[in-house]
């Protein structure tokens, strides 16, 4: 079984790790840990600086769906009934936006 704080320990490295921390610095969040209080601000400086990464990925990653979703529609829009369907157009559309119904 594992200890209370080796559990902790754990969750801390899985939660790092999820977030795109590197290895090594991990590692040294680890360590720090373990030296006790007299890292605080060392482990306080990492966990900012991996906040700010992870929140312009989650900006990034928001822009891009919000890409995905715009061409979802736009595919869903050509494959409506009576439209003429066009690879060429519907890679345009998905490039240049929608074009009006006919």
């Amino acid at each position: 079984m594992f200890s209370a704080e080796e559990l902790a320990c754990i969750e801390d490295v899985e939660c790092l790790k999820k977030t795109g921390m590197p290895l090594k610095d991990i590692a040294d969040y680890i360590k720090w840990k373990q030296a006790g209080d007299s890292s605080l601000l060392q482990r306080l400086e990492l966990i900012k600086k991996q906040k700010q990464s992870l929140e312009q990925n989650i900006f990034d990653l928001q822009r891009e769906l919000e890409k995905l979703k715009y061409k979802e529609c736009t595919i869903k829009r050509w494959l409506r009934p009576g439209r003429k369907l066009s690879l060429v157009a519907i890679m345009i559309a998905s490039i240049t936006g929608p074009t009006p119904m006919k």
